[in-house]
């Protein structure tokens, strides 16, 4: 590896960086994070924009806010936006953190993911490829497994793996694998797993493992139930099994009896119509079928009670009224022409 030599002759103004920030916190950051963070050193004084950082460094505004979180996590800032949506951010005092203050910092704020994938050119690949060991590994490894050449924006991909996701190397390798056993080679799908793997914090094999035994089996069962066995489940169909398994925590007899009464009641597979009986049950507590019975007994039971009572109040006498006390005559108009022509025969 080359020795670099740094010269100049030139007089300019500096911005000075903390050999603390150097040493401890940007090695283990985001790259663009870390020229964020300097940015703002840089322009301590002075007004910024978020849309002028974003467009200065080729980001999503949205990017720039994820690393004013990141460095507030890791303790370098404080930032804090209102209601309308103003910034204030604070910078000095705060690296005097101690050792084990920093990695848990450092742990929390590297759960942050950028939403934009950095591009990574085919000097720098090179460059992390025969520098690093394990990177070299990673690619050889990578190409052994999908039996094929690599091209360098598929090695971009694949190194974004570890340093956009924060994936470890061995949980990569493993997904690699799993993805090649499923027949699924093409880099596009391994980077939707791997993205699928990040944002559920996979760190570990095991934690792979595990994850991967759930969705095969459990959501796989969901999906039998909705009779769909045929497909994977799509994006949305997956945020509705991740809200029904992952937040509300339903037990999988619940969410497979609910995906099988709608099916019964609408005909079909209707992930939102199951998603409102589910509602219910997680508001209503349940946690058994025994729990769905009672739950249901008492709703028959209080529709017949409601029934009983429209049906007491249909049968009940209706008060009359004077119009319809009054009883009506019914005259015989003939016996009138009679009695009218004897009246006049008597008059004559």
């Amino acid at each position: 590896m080359a020795k670099i030599m740094i010269e100049t002759n030139e007089e300019r103004a500096y911005t000075l960086i903390s050999n603390d920030f150097i040493d401890n916190f940007m090695p283990g950051a985001n790259p663009v994070f870390a020229l964020i963070y300097i940015y703002l050193i840089r322009n301590k004084n002075n007004g910024l924009d978020t849309s002028v950082i974003a467009e200065n460094f080729s980001i999503l505004e949205s990017d720039v806010l994820k690393a004013f979180k990141y460095w507030d996590k890791a303790g370098l800032i404080k930032y804090e936006q209102n209601e309308s949506g103003g910034i204030s951010i604070s910078l000095g005092g705060v690296l005097k953190k101690t050792k084990a203050k920093k990695a848990e910092a450092l742990e929390a704020a590297r759960e942050i993911i950028p939403s934009a994938k950095p591009k990574y050119n085919p000097i720098e690949l090179e460059m992390y490829k025969n520098d690093y060991k394990e990177i070299g590994d990673l690619f050889e490894f990578c190409e052994h497994t999908l039996g094929k050449t690599l091209s360098d924006t598929e090695l971009s991909t694949l190194y974004s793996f570890y340093d956009w996701l924060r994936l470890p190397i061995d949980v990569i390798k493993f997904l690699l694998e799993y993805c090649a056993d499923k027949r699924h080679r093409r880099i596009k799908y391994i980077e939707a797993v791997a993205i699928d793997w990040a944002e559920n914090k996979i760190k570990s094999v095991e934690a792979a493992k595990d994850y991967i035994n759930i969705f095969n089996k459990d959501y796989r069962e969901i999906m039998n139930a909705m009779g769909l066995s045929g497909r994977n489940p799509a994006t949305k169909e997956l945020e509705f099994m991740d809200k029904w398994y992952k937040e509300w925590t339903l037990p999988l007899e619940l969410i497979t009896e609910g995906c099988a009464k709608t099916v019964i009641a609408v005909g079909k597979a209707q992930f939102g119509y199951a998603d409102k009986i589910l509602e219910s049950w997680y508001n209503a507590g349940a946690k058994t079928l025994d729990d769905v019975k009672n739950l249901e007994a008492a709703h028959k039971e209080k529709a017949a009670s409601k029934e009983t009572a429209a049906e007491a109040k249909k049968e009940m006498p209706k008060r009359k009224s004077r119009f319809t006390n009054y009883e009506q005559h019914v005259r015989d108009y003939d016996e009138i022409d009679r009695l009218e022509y004897e009246r006049l025969k008597n008059k004559l």
